[in-house]
């Protein structure tokens, strides 16, 4: 059992590690928009104009000149 929660721990932090890095200065500031822009890619746009893409698909996208790595995200500020 352990084992089990060393591994879901590990999960864990990474997790949290690259939504800390993702939302990093944004405490405070408004969604202002969210939308599907390619098949799996979303963006999300904050009151101070950052905008977030997510790509939840196994391979690479770029949108608007901006590659997102699979499984990955792209922070614009």
């Amino acid at each position: 059992m352990n084992v089990e929660f060393d591994s879901a721990a590990s999960d864990i932090i990474s997790a949290y590690t690259q939504v800390a890095e993702a939302l990093d200065s944004l405490e405070g500031e408004r969604i202002t928009g969210h939308s599907n822009v390619k098949d799996g890619v979303f963006c999300t746009t904050y009151s101070d104009s950052t905008r977030i893409y997510v790509n939840y698909g196994d391979e690479a996208v770029t949108v608007s000149g901006v590659t997102v790595p699979e499984k990955g995200f792209v922070r614009i500020s």
